[in-house]
């Protein structure tokens, strides 16, 4: 009903699901119990104290833009070391699934990791591109920012690029900004 913001364990929980299911529907050569865990924990270290930090945020001109990754990467780090003393040693086996997540060094962690970006935009496009009119997010801004995280895993990229396919389809209903600004240019 668009009253509240997707929360972090709604959004991990939804993250997991679709992992999981994407691993045994599509039979591919992942462990889907480290895609299940790295799913659920992915935001755990980052967001669970201090919040999340949106792809875009709107700018003073009413255009989405990236926001300062040296602030999101500072207040994960403060998320992280508050996590990791909360969690103290008899729950350590925990922050291990979260650092090896953040070390994207296996198949699964970059799965995930780019599975997460094109959620958001599946989501998005589910709502109408609700998200991306709140932001003045355009088409060609969304897809320069996604597509270099998404390449972290090539099949994930293939569903991106299908993704993307559909999303220039209608891209005056779910980036109206653009439409906007391309007629502002002309008159």
């Amino acid at each position: 009903d668009r009253s509240r913001q997707e929360f972090v364990g709604g959004h991990s929980w939804q993250l997991a699901v679709m992992g999981w299911t994407a691993v045994m529907a599509f039979n591919l050569p992942l462990d889907p119990l480290k895609v299940l865990l790295y799913g659920l924990l992915h935001d755990a270290g980052n967001e669970w104290y201090h919040g999340d930090t949106p792809a875009f945020q709107k700018n003073g001109h009413g255009s989405a833009e990236v926001p300062c990754r040296q602030q999101k990467a500072e207040r994960e780090r403060l998320s992280r070391e508050r996590l990791r003393r909360g969690l103290g040693k008899d729950l350590s086996f925990l922050m291990n699934v979260i650092d090896a997540f953040d070390a994207q060094e296996d198949d699964e962690s970059m799965f995930i990791y780019a599975l997460d970006k094109v959620l958001a935009d599946i989501n998005i496009a589910q709502d109408s591109g609700r998200t991306n009119i709140v932001l003045g997010a355009d088409l060609p801004t969304v897809d320069l920012y996604k597509r270099q995280r998404v390449r972290r895993h090539p099949r994930v990229l293939e569903w991106y690029e299908e993704l993307f396919s559909r999303l220039i389809k209608h891209e005056e209903k779910l980036f109206p900004v653009r439409q906007k600004k391309l007629k502002e240019a002309v008159s």
